[in-house]
C-alpha cells in the first residue's frame, strides 16, 4: 500500500511538472535584458485647446484633447527608443518627466513614450495640462493599447524606464528614481 501511494505521488509530481513545461512554452520575459520588445499599440494624447496654462483646467472639467491610436511597435527602428511606463498622478513620475524635460537631449536622439495604463485615462488631460506636455513635442505620451504595460511591468516603484536598442531589444529596466546620467550612456 505504501509503495502505491509513493507511485502515484511519483506519476503525480510528474504530471504536474509537465503541465508546468507545457504551461511555460511559447511565453516570454520581456522583463529579460536581450528579449525583443513586445507588441506597442497605444492611443497617444494630445491637448487640442488653444492654449494650455499650468493649472487652468479643474479636475472635474471635460478634457480637451484628442486621442490617436497609434503603432509604436517600430518606434525604436534605427536609433532605439526610451519607453517610460508611468502613473499620471505618481510624484515620482512627475519629477522624472521634468528630468526628461530639462534634458531635451535624451529624447532628440531617441524616441522617448510615457506610456500608462488604460485606467489612468481620467487623469491623463491634466498630467498634460499639469507638466506643460505641449511645450515638448519630442515626448509622446499615451494610453497603453497592447498589453505593453502587463507584459514588461516589475511591479516595483514607479516609473519604470524601459530602453531599446535598434533592433528593439531590452537593453535595461530602470525602476523609481532615474538619473539623466543613467539615460545618457544609452543614447549613442
Amino acid at each position: 500500500m505504501k509503495q502505491l501511494l509513493i507511485s502515484f505521488s511519483l506519476i503525480f509530481l510528474y504530471l504536474l511538472s509537465c503541465g508546468n513545461t507545457y504551461a511555460q512554452q511559447g511565453v516570454t520575459d520581456f522583463t529579460q535584458p536581450g528579449t525583443h520588445m513586445p507588441p506597442l499599440v497605444y492611443m497617444s494624447y494630445r491637448d487640442t485647446s488653444a492654449i494650455v496654462v499650468k493649472k487652468a483646467r479643474k479636475r472635474k472639467s471635460p478634457a480637451t484633447g484628442t486621442y490617436t491610436l497609434t503603432n509604436g511597435s517600430d518606434m525604436y527602428k534605427g536609433k532605439g527608443c526610451f519607453v517610460m511606463i508611468f502613473s499620471p498622478e505618481c510624484s515620482h513620475c512627475r519629477e522624472t518627466t521634468t528630468m526628461l524635460q530639462a534634458n531635451t537631449d535624451l529624447y532628440t536622439q531617441k524616441p522617448l513614450l510615457l506610456i500608462t495604463t488604460s485606467k489612468m485615462k481620467d487623469f491623463l488631460p491634466d498630467f498634460y495640462a499639469d507638466m506643460e506636455m505641449v511645450k515638448y513635442p519630442g515626448i509622446a505620451v499615451g494610453i497603453d493599447s497592447s498589453q505593453y504595460v502587463a507584459n514588461t511591468f516589475l511591479y516595483q516603484p514607479l516609473p519604470q524606464m524601459n530602453i531599446y536598442d535598434s533592433t528593439g531589444k531590452l537593453l535595461k529596466i530602470y525602476a523609481g528614481k532615474i538619473a539623466a546620467d543613467s539615460l545618457r550612456k544609452y543614447i549613442k
